[in-house]
């Protein structure tokens, strides 16, 4: 039991610990060896000069924002009043958010990036892969309603061997949005955790303790 540390899987029981009990639960992050397999996945996809703009662009950054995936908030139409309006929201929890918006949306929000700290992608470019790029190298949180299934499959039938980890780890920096509010993300990973003398199992609403 004690080698499934940090193995992503839920049980049926009920939750069984108390609020201030997650504060001691851990938050996986990619080890580098991961971050490297997925940079040479996305390597020959990505613009090298505007890749070396990105890295620059992400040291103090407080989460990620698919602008584009906002921009079409009305149900896939193009709508830019959703990224005033939303993004008021999202200042209300982060301090220095990250927008990423493809080239196309440029000239139609200038004002909007005139005030506010951006990235724009380049023209024959995929902006997704820089939005995974950002947050695999800054371990930020992207605020998006896109769950990248596509990339994270694209990525699982390229590798050598599938990493669950990789499909964990997007999914829980992932944090959905409505015109009202922005999604809480969890301070930690929905993952078996081992602390001390304890065993922490992941349940459908929380985590359940076993002592060892």
């Amino acid at each position: 039991i004690l080698l499934l540390d940090e193995y992503f899987v839920d049980c049926s029981k009920e939750s069984n610990i108390i609020k201030k009990e997650y504060i001691e639960l851990k938050k996986y992050t990619i080890d580098f060896s991961i971050k490297e397999k997925i940079y040479k996945f996305y390597e020959k996809k990505l613009n090298k000069k505007y890749f070396t703009q990105l890295q620059t662009k992400i040291h103090d950054i407080d989460c990620i924002v698919d602008g584009g995936n906002i921009a079409h908030f009305n149900g896939g139409n193009c709508d830019y009043k959703y990224i005033h309006n939303i993004s008021n929201h999202i200042l209300k929890k982060y301090k220095n958010p990250l927008y990423i918006f493809h080239n196309r949306h440029k000239k139609n929000i200038s004002e909007f990036l005139n005030k506010n700290n951006h990235f724009i992608t380049p023209p024959n470019n995929y902006d997704d892969y820089y939005i995974i790029i950002a947050m695999i190298l800054s371990d930020k949180p992207v605020i998006s309603n896109d769950n990248y299934r596509d990339h994270i499959f694209d990525m699982f039938k390229n590798f050598d061997t599938i990493d669950f980890k990789i499909k964990n780890y997007i999914n829980e920096n992932i944090i959905n949005y409505s015109k009202h509010n922005i999604s809480n993300v969890n301070n930690y990973s929905k993952m078996i955790n081992v602390i001390n003398n304890n065993i922490y199992i992941p349940t459908k609403l929380g985590m359940y303790k076993i002592l060892i």
